[in-house]
């Protein structure tokens, strides 16, 4: 299989449309191995949320080690600004509406459930293994489905350490593995004052808690059902009561969890530099939506914002080829178009 004609989901985007031009070389010259695929995701992450972003706000070292060493796509986004519906263009490759995934809970149309990307990296020959937050439609990936299989359930506890464990493994062939994590997404629970699944993140009386971005306030042109869509849905948006100082704690919570995930993100990398994995390895880095993050006075996803739909994706190639780079294009993380 020629890795470079993958055409299913947006990791496409950067296999097609990307690493040919990029690559370099005549075919000879190429590598003769396929290369290993690990593809880390996030759950909620806009794409401002990194340092390597120019946010000032929090620190990713680890998510500024994949975008010196990787390609950055700047203007990059969700199919969907929610977590079902945007998975499962990414596994299938096909618009949310076009196979009747608009919300959570759809279930993947049984036509598609043997042609998910995992399916045809299997079928190409990889090894397929994943970790995480799965969400289309089951929270975990049952085992042995849509040609992945499980090492670790949804929970962020101990996943990374099962996705180094994988790596550490013998391997008779490439690998694809997917690093599923659920945070940031952990801001959904702390903005309901419920208990984090993954561990609580507290704040001190003495933090210096972050400024409110300049597109705060709403604006009086937004759709109206956006405003209903708050006013009848408390349990999703009780920052609607929220003062100024709430939204700045949040912001807090929301870029410490950011950071949280950055460090467990920082065990895979280390362990692909241990055993010298980037010589043949493609890693990309994506979230499936982000977070309003108080602007438009917004959390939560659903509407489509900039901050909700603009998603980080790096895309670091064999030998960490073009490092450094920035792409301006247009780019969707769930779809392709040859």
């Amino acid at each position: 299989m020629s890795i470079n004609k993958i055409s299913v989901g947006g990791i496409a985007v950067a296999l097609t449309s990307f690493l040919p031009p990029f690559a370099g070389g005549t075919e000879k010259e190429r590598p003769q191995t396929p290369p290993n695929i690990i593809l880390i995701m996030t759950d909620q992450q806009t794409a401002g949320a990194m340092s390597a972003a120019g946010c000032k706000d929090l620190s990713t070292p680890n998510m500024d080690r994949l975008a010196a060493a990787g390609v950055v796509f700047k203007n990059a986004y969700c199919t969907a600004p929610l977590s079902g519906p945007s998975r499962a263009a990414m596994f299938t490759g096909c618009y949310p509406d076009e196979i009747g995934m608009i919300r959570n809970g759809a279930e993947i149309n049984n036509s598609l459930a043997t042609k998910t990307l995992g399916n045809i990296m299997k079928e190409s020959g990889y090894e397929c293994a994943y970790a995480g937050k799965w969400h289309v439609n089951e929270s975990s990936i049952p085992d042995g489905k849509y040609g992945f299989r499980r090492i670790h359930e949804h929970k962020d506890t101990g996943l990374a350490e099962a996705c180094t464990a994988f790596l550490r493994s013998p391997h008779d062939r490439p690998f694809f593995l997917v690093a599923s994590f659920d945070n940031p997404h952990n801001i959904c629970e702390y903005a309901r004052e419920q208990n984090l699944p993954w561990g609580n993140i507290e704040i001190p009386e003495s933090a210096t808690l972050p400024g409110l971005p300049d597109n705060f306030k709403r604006n009086e042109d937004d759709a109206d059902v956006i405003l209903n869509e708050r006013q009848n849905n408390y349990s999703a948006y009780p920052t609607i009561r929220y003062t100024e100082n709430d939204w700045r704690r949040y912001r807090y919570a929301y870029f410490r969890l950011v950071e949280k995930v950055d460090a467990e993100i920082g065990k895979i990398i280390d362990e692909i530099d241990d055993l010298r994995l980037w010589k043949n390895t493609v890693v990309i880095f994506t979230s499936d939506h982000g977070d309003g993050v108080g602007a438009h006075n917004w959390n939560q996803k659903s509407a489509l914002y900039e901050e909700v739909v603009n998603i980080p994706l790096i895309v670091t190639l064999p030998g960490k080829k073009s490092a450094g780079k920035t792409v301006e294009s247009l780019v969707s993380n769930g779809r392709s178009e040859e």
